[in-house]
């Protein structure tokens, strides 16, 4: 059979890019094919994400968030210097939105110093220097100075070009459908059939799918989350110099609505962190499945029951975001005189492709691999996973039977 490799990865985000690249480091001769079902790169997560380079202040220590972030940004930092690719070394600072909030910072502040984070607790007068248009309502910012963004279109499409350069195969129109874990194959939509010694599950979006398809990871399924953007139109957005967050609850993996600027300088407002009705559900009634709307939509109701980790909350906040006026009060809240005229809906929109565990009932907040038969599977790779790219796929890559 022609399609025949050593390693076949689905999966041509961050994640299934830099595993191909860590593997071909150290045995450039194995032969590698890596599969995507869209027509080119960065259709869904990795192309679709704030472009930030996280530092890892958010992280507890023993996470594997913590122990990737800070080495993964230098080392995306490092390949866009090497390879003149665009990068903003702008600095990001956290504010806390309610007085309750406030000993958040001291926690974030904690998490940085046990994760190698430069950072420094701003007063007012030192947050004004740093982001005049910010206001901290109990007068006290954390400052990372090291936060950069990245445009990661480009940065997939200089690794692909790497990885085809160096004789990995990279096939476009290709989605998987089934696999035969005893002859070590799988089949695609289109009938196509590939072997492969060690099989790599980056897939995003329908990681969970294609794991339970190996016979792993059944305790787990995707829930997807919607982030909408607004674009800062007016003159503002020429007055905000870098990324401006709230303090997060450190319940739930989301960050808040926050202010981001883009290495064109474009700054976008979100996103909020809504639950979606399908992987692909960006725009409308796109991509709609009636039979997973209704799973996921019984598992999100299940959920807010329950109301683990603060989601009925997070729900509550987040549908009010769907009208304008609340997006903007979650904005003012940073950025106290902005207002409704100076944003407008932008085309941006990300699905988070959020793991939930089915055992816990509870949002999986770290990264998740799983192994199989001939197989190893990356099930939850949510933010900051663009970040991490480079030093997690170093850490699977570690782990494979091969290495």
């Amino acid at each position: 059979m022609k399609n025949n490799y050593d390693i076949v990865i689905v999966g041509a985000g961050i994640l299934g890019l830099s595993v191909a690249r860590e593997i071909l480091s150290t045995k450039p001769k194995l032969k590698i094919c890596i599969l995507e079902k869209e027509t080119g790169l960065g259709y869904h997560s990795s192309g679709r994400n704030s472009g930030i380079l996280h530092s890892g202040i958010y992280y507890p220590e023993k996470s594997l968030k913590a122990k990737f972030c800070a080495d993964g940004a230098k080392m995306l930092a490092d390949f866009c210097d090497e390879f003149k690719l665009p990068i903003e070394r702008i600095g990001k600072v956290i504010l806390p939105t309610q007085i309750e909030d406030d000993p958040t910072l001291e926690i974030l502040m904690e998490r940085g110093r046990l994760n190698g984070v430069n950072a420094k607790i701003l007063d007012s007068n030192e947050l004004s220097k740093v982001e005049p248009l910010a206001r901290s309502i109990t007068n006290r910012a954390v400052h990372v100075p090291s936060c950069a963004v990245v445009d990661p279109k480009t940065i997939l499409e200089t690794l692909a070009k790497l990885l085809t350069d160096q004789g990995a195969s990279l096939i476009y129109n290709a989605e998987f459908v089934s696999a035969d874990t005893k002859n070590g194959s799988i089949k695609l939509r289109d009938g196509r059939m590939f072997l492969f010694g060690h099989f790599i599950n980056a897939a995003g979006l329908y990681a969970d799918q294609i794991a339970h398809a190996f016979d792993v990871g059944h305790n787990y399924v995707i829930m997807p989350f919607k982030g909408l953007y607004y674009d800062v139109v007016s003159d503002l957005k020429n007055q905000i110099r870098g990324l401006i967050y709230p303090a997060p609850d450190l319940r739930l993996p989301f960050l808040g609505v926050h202010f981001t600027k883009s290495v064109e300088g474009k700054v976008y407002l979100g996103p909020n962190a809504l639950p979606a009705m399908g992987r692909e559900n960006y725009h409308g009634y796109e991509s709609i499945k009636i039979f997973e709307s209704i799973a996921l939509f019984n598992r999100i109701l299940k959920q807010y029951l329950r109301n683990e980790q603060g989601f009925r909350r997070l729900v509550h906040d987040e549908l009010k975001r769907l009208r304008k006026p609340y997006f903007v009060k979650a904005a003012q809240a940073l950025v106290p005189n902005i207002s409704g005229k100076d944003i407008l809906r932008g085309k941006k929109v990300g699905i988070r492709a959020q793991l939930f565990d089915i055992k816990t009932q509870k949002l999986v907040m770290d990264f998740l691999v799983e192994t199989g038969p001939k197989s190893t599977h990356i099930l939850n790779a949510v933010s900051p996973g663009f970040t991490c790219g480079p030093s997690f796929a170093a850490h699977i890559v570690k782990e494979l039977p091969f290495s």
